[in-house]
């Protein structure tokens, strides 16, 4: 997320609030993922439940992926 994006403006609202808690948040759980991924003993290729890691990474990533699409389309109707 781009530092002007997290900076406050006057007019935000709660709903910027939330949102940019939530990105940010976001952005920072994957920054930690990425940094344990980095210990070798720690890469997934280490996990014995690959699949069920997967299949899990893969609800979530929906999940995310129904939120993204709803905020587009939100921001395209111009609200």
């Amino acid at each position: 997320m781009s530092e002007e994006s997290r900076d406050r403006r006057a007019e935000d609202t709660v709903a910027d609030d939330y949102a940019m808690t939530f990105l940010s948040e976001l952005d920072e759980v994957l920054s930690i993922v990425e940094e344990i991924q980095g210990v070798r003993e720690n890469a997934f290729g280490h996990a014995v439940r690959k699949d069920e890691h997967v299949r899990d990474f893969r609800r979530v990533l929906f999940r995310l992926h129904v939120l993204l699409a709803t905020w587009e389309q939100e921001a395209d109707a111009g609200g």
